[in-house]
């Protein structure tokens, strides 16, 4: 997958941009330069993954 369709999915599964931020966010990948988008989609992926490590565990704290 291309980088920048891939920075689109992350924009696009955001839940802590507001709706318009991300419409913004995603008016502006096909211009960014390919080091944006780079840095863009780790900064994204990274915050994606620490969110889903918290969830984690979360639920597990509750189970015990």
């Amino acid at each position: 997958m291309a980088k920048r369709e891939a920075l689109k999915i992350l924009i696009t599964h955001n839940f802590l941009l507001a709706a318009d931020e991300r419409q913004k966010l995603l008016d502006k990948v096909d211009t960014m330069s390919d080091e944006e988008v780079e840095n863009l989609g780790k900064f994204l992926a990274l915050e994606k993954k620490h969110s889903l490590q918290q969830v984690q565990s979360r639920i597990d704290s509750i189970r015990d």
